[in-house]
């Protein structure tokens, strides 16, 4: 017999990554705790800890979706699937 219980469908599943909600403003690492917006980062390189602070990164245009990997994580995004777009600091208009 050849019933729905005997047939094993084969799905692929394209899991994404969350989109960050913080970015530290020094190593630019992304952060998915908005409770941690404006604090300090936590991030260790070495011995040493990272001076940056975590900035709040919720916006719409905040982030890119990595056009490499679909926001599954690559190499190119360094496994976060999504690329934060910097804000400039002083506009020239």
């Amino acid at each position: 017999m050849d019933g729905p219980q005997n047939q094993i469908e084969s799905k692929t599943a394209i899991v994404k990554r969350p989109k960050p909600v913080t970015s530290c403003t020094d190593c630019g690492a992304p952060g998915y705790n908005i409770q941690l917006a404006n604090g300090k980062c936590g991030r260790r390189v070495g011995d040493k800890r990272c001076k940056g602070t975590n900035q709040s990164a919720i916006g719409e245009n905040d982030w890119a979706e990595c056009k490499a990997c679909m926001g599954e994580g690559c190499a190119e995004c360094t496994g976060v699937g999504w690329l934060f777009l910097p804000r400039h600091k002083y506009r020239l208009f």
